[in-house]
């Protein structure tokens, strides 16, 4: 079939098509094409107001950074279920929006002081304790946003922040609801208790076979295998293309000479700025006039720092000057701003500049070009990446490759005779994968494997792209549907279940014989005693926690009470609960209110943003 394709692409019509379209999208680009026949894509619509594409592809690629950032040296890409995140990420989005919608219905809007008082306190921007401009800039540069778009996004975040906090604010505790609370949360328990573990007998079981065939025969269904799968699959790795690649020094050479090149032409500018926002009630007119007043100023010799500190608007720089360090073409994010920067003198101070943000005056302090590096410091390192380079467009011709070979292919032989790579067979594997395997339990290529079109129709996979260097094509081998076990398989599985059982069955007359005594009688040094135990002992755990769920002895005498393990039993003998004291529970009181009022606030504005979400008039795009 794609064959065909190509056959008929070469045809003189085809060409002339092809040049029609080549010509349109060249005068007019595919952007402007699209928008004019529907307008900017939108992803959804809340309440009559669009979420576009752009601003959805932004918030996207802002959650893949954060989960790249959480995941560390660890990071993966196949990890990440990139239809999982976009389903969350446009969740997020709708919501956020009927938030908003409902912060501005109500009138609630953030200050600039409001605004300024976040950034000087946020933990990201401090450095040795105190807010520092670097560090809030490198910190904004790595999720991807300028100081601008941040104060722009902070000061939504803000507002909506006030109406959540409306709602979990006003929620409040009864006095009742407190103590009970903290008497649940305080309360201690002594108990002792005792391990049986049955599994210490199993060695001493004799079990005979036909015990074994016998067990075996009324339990096959746990024996029984899920569905599983065999592939054979063409497997191609960036790491192997690499090892295979040949850098010639001459092309190492070129490349450091084009290195070269491009770093002495190229510049990186000190600059300072003072911002004005266009705010509502205001003119662009006056802004622009108080920003031109201001430059009269510095030209009359006040100190352009000063002047900063005292006026500038963007408070990541006010306080340090307006200083914004050394910046590089496109650093700022805005034409303006680089076509004013890039054409003035050392010294010069700027006439008004608009930008999407507002009026700058820009002062140019410095020209700054570094030493290009030696052939001894760049040669190891271009060479690494012309490897790399050279890998990374052949794994790219390589998946092209694949799928025209593999999409049709009666099998996967000719693909591995034109890219020279060999056929490999799978383990079997379940639905599930196959555990401590990382190819096998891949997520997409659980998904590709299980696939109809593969398991049912026996067709070759569609290229499975794993991270971003790998390719993988699979085809069923053998499907082994599910099937009990053979006993040979299983016989020593077997036995030792009924070996247990059996020595399960030993303790359990042991229990019976403890839980016949008097509890109030019961001593022995083979119980290990527990006192003013509390919740959140972590030691022991289980066994806490049941004895948490005991109920509370009575004319002090003991309860006792037995439950089941893997291994064997364990009794526990509830000796005591204390309860806090009245005055200690006082004492609490106050310290615990805030506590439970900010959890039932929690709930509460949480229903709220569902209640407000279920009434918005919410249309997802396919």
């Amino acid at each position: 079939m794609l064959q065909n394709i190509r056959d008929n692409a070469q045809g003189t019509v085809a060409k002339i098509i092809v040049f029609l379209i080549i010509l349109t999208f060249a005068i007019f680009g595919t952007d402007a094409i699209i928008q004019s026949f529907y307008g900017e894509p939108e992803v959804a619509q809340v309440n009559g107001e669009a979420i576009s594409q752009a601003d959805f592809e932004r918030m996207l690629e802002r959650k893949r950074r954060q989960l790249i950032s959480q995941m560390g040296d660890k990071f993966d890409p196949s990890l990440i279920d990139q239809n999982r995140l976009r389903k969350m990420t446009l969740d997020e989005s709708v919501q956020r929006t009927v938030v908003r919608q409902a912060a501005e219905k109500n009138g609630l809007v953030a200050s600039e002081a409001q605004v300024d008082a976040f950034i000087m306190q946020w933990p990201p921007a401090q450095r040795d304790g105190k807010f520092d401009p670097d560090q809030y800039r490198m910190v904004l540069a790595n999720i991807g946003m300028t100081p601008i778009e941040f104060r722009h996004e902070l000061k939504l975040e803000l507002a909506m922040g006030q109406l959540q906090g409306g709602v979990s604010q006003s929620a409040f505790v009864t006095e009742a609801e407190l103590k009970d609370l903290l008497r649940l949360e305080r309360q201690t328990r002594d108990f002792r208790f005792q391990t049986l573990n049955a599994s210490d007998l199993v060695a001493s079981i004799d079990v005979s076979d036909d015990d074994v065939q016998s067990y075996y025969d009324e339990h096959k269904e746990d024996y029984r295998l899920p569905d599983r799968l065999v592939v054979e699959y063409l497997h191609v790795k960036k790491s192997d293309l690499e090892a295979a690649v040949a850098v010639a020094e001459a092309d190492v050479e070129n490349q450091y000479q084009t290195e070269l090149a491009a770093f002495q032409s190229s510049e990186q500018r000190r600059a300072s700025h003072i911002l004005l926002e266009l705010k509502d009630g205001q003119t662009e007119g006056a802004v622009k006039a108080k920003l031109s007043a201001l430059r009269e100023e510095i030209l009359a010799g006040k100190a352009f720092s000063d002047v900063a500190k005292r006026n500038s608007e963007d408070l990541g720089t006010a306080a340090d000057g307006g200083s914004l360090g050394l910046l590089a073409k496109g650093a700022m994010g805005d034409d303006a701003f680089d076509n004013a920067l890039f054409s003035m003198q050392e010294g010069d101070v700027s006439e008004p500049v608009k930008t999407q943000f507002g009026y700058h005056l820009i002062r140019l302090d410095g020209i700054s070009a570094t030493q290009p590096p030696t052939k001894e410091e760049a040669f190891a390192r271009i060479r690494q990446e012309l490897t790399a380079q050279k890998a990374e467009a052949r794994l790219v011709e390589m998946s092209t490759q694949l799928t025209d070979l593999t999409y049709s292919a009666a099998d996967l032989q000719e693909a591995a005779n034109e890219l020279k790579l060999s056929i490999q067979d799978s383990p079997a594997f379940s639905r599930d994968g196959v555990s401590g395997d990382s190819l096998w339990s891949n997520p997409r290529v659980l998904e590709q494997a299980w696939s109809e079109d593969v398991t049912d129709e026996g067709h070759n996979s569609e290229l499975i792209e794993i991270g971003q260097d790998q390719l993988l094509v699979l085809r069923k081998k053998e499907l082994l549907e599910s099937a009990i076990q053979p006993l040979d398989d299983v016989k020593s599985a077997v036995r030792n279940t009924v070996a247990l059982a059996r020595a399960k069955d030993q303790v359990r007359q042991q229990v019976a014989e403890i839980e016949a005594q008097k509890p109030e009688s019961i001593v022995g040094d083979k119980w290990v005693s527990q006192t003013v135990v509390n919740r959140t002992t972590t030691e022991n755990q289980a066994i806490v926690d049941y004895a948490f769920s005991m109920p509370a002895p009575t004319d002090g005498v003991p309860v006792l009470k037995t439950f089941e393990t893997d291994e064997g039993f364990v009794v526990v003998l509830l000796d005591k609960v204390q309860d806090p004291s009245v005055d200690d529970m006082q004492k609490q009181l106050d310290a615990i209110r805030p506590l439970l009022a900010n959890r039932v606030g929690a709930t509460e504005s949480g229903l709220y943003f569902s209640a407000l979400q279920s009434q918005a008039e919410i249309v997802r795009n396919p």
